[in-house]
């Protein structure tokens, strides 16, 4: 049996513009900012690798779903889409 296509890479302006529809656009960002919080967290492994100098990676863009129903509307548009998703929370492992 066949396997299915690796899905085509989507644009952050393809992204935003899909998440926008589902969570509305005050709940998508790509600032700067935003990213680099996405990026980090206090869990003993990555301050030391950020102590070490190692680059963490960005993500392209970050939701903030505003609700249960938001973080499954986001979670099964990254499925069809093909697109990695990252869980952030309070960024600590405390």
């Amino acid at each position: 049996m066949p396997s299915d296509p690796l899905p085509q890479r989507i644009s952050v302006t393809e992204m935003y513009e899909q998440l926008a529809v589902l969570i509305g656009s005050e709940h998508v960002s790509t600032h700067s900012a935003d990213l680099a919080y996405a990026a980090t967290d206090w869990t003993p492994l990555s301050v030391k690798r950020g102590l070490a100098g190692e680059k963490l990676l960005t993500p392209a863009i970050v939701a903030f779903p505003p609700d249960e129903q938001g973080v499954s509307s986001v979670l099964r548009w990254a499925g069809q889409a093909g697109v990695t998703v990252q869980i952030v929370g309070a960024a600590s492992s405390t």
